[in-house]
C-alpha cells in the first residue's frame, strides 16, 4: 500500500513537469509566429477615399486628366516633327523621278519626245552598275587575222564553239566561251587542253550601263497614276523611282 501511494506520488510529479514544458513551449510559440510589423517613420498615412473631402477629389481628378492630355499631345508632336504634307521627303530636299531604266539610248530618246509631247521635259541620265564576273576561256593571240582564221575553221571543223577576237589585248586570239560558273569555264579549258590546244582562263569583269530619264520636282508632279499606266502599255519595264535631286545629280549627263 505505502508502494503504491509513492508510485502515485511520482506520477503526479512526471505529469506536472511534463504540463508544465508544453505550456512554455506553446507561449514561446505563439510569440515567435506573431508577425509584427515595423513601420519606418518615412512612410505616410494611407488615406482611405472617404476621409478626403469632394473638393479635394475633383482636384485631384483634373490633375490627373490635364497630365495624361499633356503626355498625348508631346508624343503627337514628336511623331509628326519634320514630316510634309505629302510625307515623302521628312528632311525637306527636292526629290526628283526617275524613269526607266531603257535598254539603249534610242528607245530611252523616243521616250523623252513622247513626255516632250505631253509638255513634260525629261533629262536622260547615265547610271553604271557593277554586273557580275564571267569567265572566258580561249586561245592565246596569233601574228595575223590570217591565222587565227585558220585556226578557228579548224576549230569550228571539230564542232567547238569559238570565235575570232577583233578587238582588245586579245585581238586574232580565239574565244572557246564566256560562263559565269568558275567550275564549268575550268572544265571546258580542261577539255580544250586534251583536244590538244593550249587553252587559258580568264575572269572578266564588266559594267552594266542604265538609262533613265530624270525629271525636276515640278515635271514630277505631271507624272500621273493614270499616265503612267498608260506608258506601261508601251514600256512594259518601266519603273518610276524617286530621290533626293542632289543624289540623282551625281549620275551621268546624255547629250
Amino acid at each position: 500500500m505505502r508502494w503504491m501511494l509513492i508510485f502515485l506520488l511520482i506520477l503526479n510529479g512526471i505529469a506536472y513537469l511534463w504540463f508544465s514544458f508544453k505550456a512554455d513551449n506553446y507561449a514561446d510559440f505563439r510569440q515567435s509566429s506573431s508577425p509584427v510589423l515595423h513601420v519606418p517613420n518615412t512612410v505616410t498615412r494611407l488615406i482611405l477615399l472617404k476621409e478626403i473631402s469632394e473638393d479635394r477629389l475633383r482636384a485631384l481628378s483634373k490633375g490627373s486628366t490635364h497630365s495624361q492630355g499633356e503626355g498625348a499631345n508631346s508624343g503627337n508632336r514628336d511623331s509628326g516633327s519634320g514630316l510634309t504634307q505629302d510625307g515623302l521627303n521628312p528632311l525637306g530636299k527636292p526629290v526628283c523621278g526617275l524613269l526607266g531604266p531603257f535598254p539603249e539610248i534610242v528607245t530611252a530618246r523616243q521616250f523623252t519626245y513622247r513626255l516632250e509631247s505631253l509638255e513634260i521635259q525629261a533629262k536622260l541620265k547615265s547610271q553604271s552598275l557593277s554586273a557580275d564576273p564571267v569567265y572566258m576561256v580561249y586561245l592565246e593571240p596569233l601574228a595575223s587575222r590570217e591565222q587565227g582564221l585558220n585556226l578557228l575553221q579548224g576549230l569550228q571543223a571539230k564542232r567547238i564553239d569559238s570565235y575570232l577576237i577583233t578587238e582588245g589585248e586579245l585581238k586574232h586570239g580565239i574565244s572557246l566561251g564566256f560562263f559565269r560558273n568558275k567550275a564549268s569555264a575550268e572544265n571546258v579549258r580542261q577539255q580544250r587542253i586534251e583536244d590538244g590546244y593550249d587553252a587559258e582562263l580568264v575572269v572578266k569583269t564588266r559594267n552594266r550601263e542604265l538609262i533613265w530619264a530624270m525629271l525636276q520636282p515640278a515635271e514630277l508632279g505631271k507624272i500621273s497614276q493614270k499616265l503612267l499606266d498608260q506608258l506601261l502599255e508601251d514600256y512594259e519595264y518601266l519603273q518610276k523611282r524617286q530621290n533626293f535631286c542632289d543624289r540623282v545629280a551625281s549620275l551621268v549627263d546624255i547629250e
